[in-house]
C-alpha cells in the first residue's frame, strides 16, 4: 500500500505530523484518512477537502474560495481566502493558504516518498 507523510503548520505551530499514512490516488485525486477525517486533494481542479461526520472544509485553491459546512446544524459558512497556492515537487505537494479567520498562512506538506 502506498503511504505518505503529512505535516500541517497552523499559526506557526505543527498541528499535525503523521508518518506512513495509507492513501489512494485515482484520476489525480489523492484520498487519505487521519484521525477519522477524510482528506481529498484534487490536483487537476486544485481543490482540497477535509471532512468527517460533523463538518466539511472545502478549499478551492485555484479560485481562492472556501466553505465550512456544519453538517448537524445544516449551516454553510463562506470563508474568505486571502491567499492560496498549490505547489508540486518530485516528492509531493504543498498547499499554502490564508483564510480570514486566521492570522498566519497554513502550510500543508504531503510527501509521497518518505520523511519530510
Amino acid at each position: 500500500m502506498k503511504t505518505l507523510d503529512l505535516k500541517l503548520i497552523t499559526d506557526n505551530n505543527i498541528t499535525i505530523d503523521k508518518k506512513r499514512v495509507p492513501y489512494k490516488v485515482e484520476n489525480n485525486v489523492y484520498t487519505f484518512i487521519i484521525d477519522k477525517l477524510t482528506h481529498r486533494l484534487d490536483i487537476n481542479n486544485e481543490t482540497f477537502l477535509r471532512e468527517n461526520d460533523d463538518y466539511s472544509f472545502f478549499l478551492d485553491i485555484k479560485n481562492k474560495k472556501s466553505e465550512l459546512f456544519l453538517k448537524k446544524e445544516n449551516y454553510l459558512l463562506q470563508v474568505k481566502v486571502e491567499y492560496a497556492i498549490l505547489l508540486t515537487n518530485q516528492k509531493g505537494f504543498e498547499i499554502d493558504y490564508l483564510i480570514e479567520t486566521q492570522d498566519e498562512v497554513n502550510k500543508l506538506y504531503l510527501n509521497l516518498e518518505g520523511e519530510l
